[in-house]
């Protein structure tokens, strides 16, 4: 399995603390039957410079390496990534360095918290895209003013976005993702890992909810991006509101 969502790097943001922290969390994903894992810190670019995220960053993932359990390295791959916080200016920076390495996808992350649809957002999707980048929506289950409307979700997957959902929501059962997946609107499923005990990997028992087919095409969508081949996109189920229920 791929997991190309999680804070697993030690002490740079919300995520682990410590490398200790890390190589818990890492020793679950191998257990668990994942190899490819890309780490992906959370940036802001309206918070910190560009050069000092990378810099951040590198150091940390220095540190991991230099403490790893030799068992852990050599039986998975790592890449560099990072959860990108949207921001008007995405525009106007480069953005190459915050796609996940070696590939042309990079993972978005809206407002979340007591937050309307932000401004300007299909305009900077549109420019990225237009920069030869496949944004990633992070965590699409995180959004109300999407989920209000999951149309906005099929516009977007047919425009070759990639959307993604955390597998702690696949493994509380949420219907509204339950649905997304159906209709073939969900890509990938990742850990969105953030520490071994409040907020642990799940993957595999997310899979265990999923249909063997849909389990075998999001594992495989994963795959993909890690070794940046393009998605093999289902055909999507564009929803429509029935008697107030999305179907």
């Amino acid at each position: 399995m791929t997991d190309l969502h999680c804070h697993i790097l030690p002490g740079i943001d919300d995520g682990a603390q410590d490398v200790e922290a890390s190589v818990a969390l890492l020793k679950m994903e191998m257990e668990q039957g994942v190899d490819k894992v890309v780490f992906t810190p959370h940036f802001n670019c309206d918070e910190m410079p560009l050069e000092e995220f990378l810099r951040r960053r590198q150091k940390a993932y220095d540190k991991l390496m230099a403490a790893l359990p030799s068992r852990i390295k050599n039986n998975m791959e790592f890449k560099l990534g990072a959860e990108v916080y949207f921001s008007p200016t995405l525009s106007s920076i480069d953005l190459a360095p915050l796609c996940i390495s070696g590939t042309s996808y990079i993972l978005i992350e809206l407002p979340f918290v007591n937050a309307v649809k932000p401004t300007f957002l299909s305009d900077v999707l549109y420019d990225i895209s237009s920069q030869g980048i496949t944004p990633i929506i992070a965590h699409v289950e995180r959004y109300p003013y999407i989920l209000s409307d999951p149309t906005q979700i099929y516009h977007w997957v047919t425009a070759g976005y990639v959307i993604q959902v955390n597998a702690k929501t696949i493994c509380q059962g949420d219907r509204m993702v339950k649905n997304l997946v159906e209709w073939g609107l969900v890509q990938i499923i990742a850990s969105d890992a953030h520490s071994p005990k409040k907020r642990p990997v799940l993957l595999k028992e997310a899979y265990g909810h999923l249909r063997p087919d849909m389990a075998k095409y999001i594992k495989q969508s994963c795959v993909d991006v890690f070794d940046n081949y393009e998605i093999d996109v289902l055909e999507p189920h564009r929803p429509k509101k029935v008697m107030g229920r999305w179907k």
